[in-house]
């Protein structure tokens, strides 16, 4: 299913590297995938938003799956509110499924109070957890969806 927005997503290329670093800065534009992910930009007027997955395969206890993670999604202040989020997660659950992923997973840390929030509203699920930092460790949630199998999420 698409939705009003779908039109303004798109995957992009290390070509936009300049486009993203400008909108959102350096680091963002460091954690785009190309070789081992996707990178999805949404675009009104010039780049609003973006979103990088990388693919993740996983072994445990004898089962291996493959997961999508959302490295980095980023929209610009201005946006917020307007439904690129949305519209950039549906496109890369569309893209996880058909890679044949059993998730879509993402990672922020509990001062992202209205990332949490935006998880919480689109349908993941939380799972609280603390990662390894340089000085120690951060405090936060993954965000969770089920892809293989599951409906698409309404954009």
């Amino acid at each position: 299913m698409t939705g009003p927005l779908d039109d303004q997503i798109r995957a992009v290329d290390r070509a936009a590297v300049g486009a993203i670093e400008q909108a959102f800065g350096p680091v963002v534009a460091r954690h785009c995938h190309y070789d081992d992910g996707v990178t999805l930009v949404a675009e009104a007027g010039g780049v609003v938003g973006v979103l990088a997955l990388v693919w993740r395969r996983h072994e445990i206890g004898g089962a291996a799956f493959e997961e999508a993670f959302v490295d980095v999604i980023e929209v610009a202040q201005a946006c917020r509110r307007r439904g690129f989020a949305r519209a950039l997660l549906a496109r890369a659950e569309r893209l996880a499924r058909a890679r044949g992923c059993h998730q879509l997973r993402a990672w922020s840390s509990e001062d992202k109070v209205a990332a949490l929030a935006m998880w919480q509203a689109l349908g993941y699920g939380l799972v609280p957890a603390e990662v390894g930092a340089p000085g120690g460790t951060v405090r936060g949630c993954y965000a969770v969806r089920m892809v293989s199998g599951a409906a698409s999420m309404s954009p």
